[in-house]
């Protein structure tokens, strides 16, 4: 369940700070402010917060669906499959969402998104 605003171990997929929210939308603008020196006319404030969005995406995405595995040595929750030279045990999320298929994903629905809304 998401979200629960529980305190978490740092590092924890879907956990939000006030600091990494304002990094990801300094980021995003960031981002947005150098693509608009190579294409002036692209509208660069939506896209940066087209970008923010992508950016909750992955963490809704990381925190409610993810797979989350438990490694049954040291009892870590992680995202390997394997963790002190063991097989690790599922405990959520679904098996094929790894973290490479988040940021695919919330790539994915951010250029969805800003395509939907800007029309382009």
């Amino acid at each position: 369940t998401w979200p629960s605003f529980q305190s978490v171990e740092a590092g924890t997929s879907g956990a939000v700070t006030l600091l990494g929210t304002a990094a990801s939308l300094a980021g995003a603008l960031f981002i947005a402010a150098s693509g608009a020196l190579l294409l002036p006319a692209a509208p660069w404030l939506p896209l940066a917060l087209f970008g923010w969005f992508g950016s909750w995406l992955d963490t809704w995405l990381g925190a409610a669906w993810q797979t989350v595995y438990r490694c049954p040595v040291c009892g870590i929750a992680t995202e390997r499959k394997q963790h002190c030279g063991r097989m690790t045990v599922q405990v959520k999320g679904w098996r094929w969402l790894d973290n490479d298929a988040v940021n695919v994903l919330s790539a994915a629905g951010a250029v969805l998104a800003a395509a939907l809304v800007l029309g382009r």
